[in-house]
This record gives structure tokens, sequence and C-alpha cells, in this order.
């Protein structure tokens, strides 16, 4: 998305750049207005997309989520697109046998020194001041 506003920025630029030379007497008429109608439809473009990119971006996160229908493995989402009805999510086949394992909770972090328990983002031991 952040690619399309620069290129959106860009054509405006363009656009206000030969506005500019053609009122300075640099471009005739003619060019002028060729120029125009072409970065016009190029930006109405760029605007339709990043429309869609908006309609979309946040089913963007569902690629890569595995699908289950009535406790089966239907498949993993592997692109996300939208047509006149709404959000459309394509499924791909599972591959192989899926297996279901709980996710492990990170180790407790300890102070080296005197064994006192420490925050995630602890930089010093509250206990001894140990630089961790």
């Amino acid at each position: 998305m952040e690619t399309l506003e620069k290129s959106l920025e860009e054509k405006k630029r363009e656009l206000k750049e030969v506005s500019s030379r053609f009122a300075g007497g640099e471009m005739e008429e003619g060019e002028y207005v060729g120029k125009v109608k072409a970065l016009s439809e190029e930006i109405a473009k760029i605007k339709t997309r990043i429309e869609e990119e908006g309609k979309t971006g946040h089913l963007r996160g569902a690629v890569g989520v595995r699908v289950f229908v009535k406790g089966e493995l239907l498949g993993t989402v592997s692109e996300v697109s939208l047509d006149d009805k709404g959000p459309l999510l394509r499924i791909s086949e599972p591959v192989g046998k899926v297996e279901e394992k709980p996710v492990a909770k990170p180790e407790e972090r300890k102070c080296p020194k005197c064994g006192a328990k420490l925050r995630e983002d602890a930089k010093f031991c509250v206990q001894c001041g140990t630089r961790v």
C-alpha cells in the first residue's frame, strides 16, 4: 500500500509539473492535453488499486491460516482477493499429515548471579543490579 501511495504522489507531482510547463509556454496545447489525459488515467488506476487494497488489506493476515471443516483439515489459505460479492479466499490442498503440537511457553528468565526472576525486557536484575 505504501508503494501505491508513493506512486500516486509521484503522478500528482508529474501532473503539476506538466501544468507548470504548459503555463510557462514550454509545451504545446496538444502535448499538454495528451499528457494530462494519460496522467489522469494513471492516477485513477492507482486510486482504484489503493481502494481495493484497503478493502482486502485486513484479510491478508488470513494467508497461511489452516481451514478446518467439522474437525477435518480442508487446506490452507493461500491467496485473498476481492470481487463484487466480497472477499474470496483461495484454499490450497493440505500437504501431508498435520500434527497438532502445543506451543511451548518461553523459559522464564533468571539472573545469572542471584537467580531472581527477570522480566522479558529487563536489562538489569532488580535484586542484585547485575546487567543481564
